[in-house]
């Protein structure tokens, strides 16, 4: 979920951005491999060139809904 969340806040002002792999790593401290393998697993796209990725438009409403269902 770290990875889904990072993705989004870097690209929630720019939908058409793609984010490369070193910086979402960054971005959540951990490994360009462990980033990677995370990635895999969520609803994303690829860059025209392969590198970078962005959520997939239908699923760019899925982080701010989870943040308004968090129970604190």
């Amino acid at each position: 979920m770290k990875v889904y969340f990072a993705l989004y806040e870097m690209t929630a002002d720019n939908f058409d951005l793609f984010v490369p792999l070193d910086a979402i790593a960054k971005r959540c401290g951990i490994s360009e491999e462990t980033a990677e393998k995370a990635l895999d697993c969520l609803p994303v796209q690829t860059g025209p060139d392969g590198t970078g990725y962005r959520i997939e438009g239908s699923h760019m409403f899925v982080p701010p809904l989870l943040m308004m269902l968090a129970v604190k």
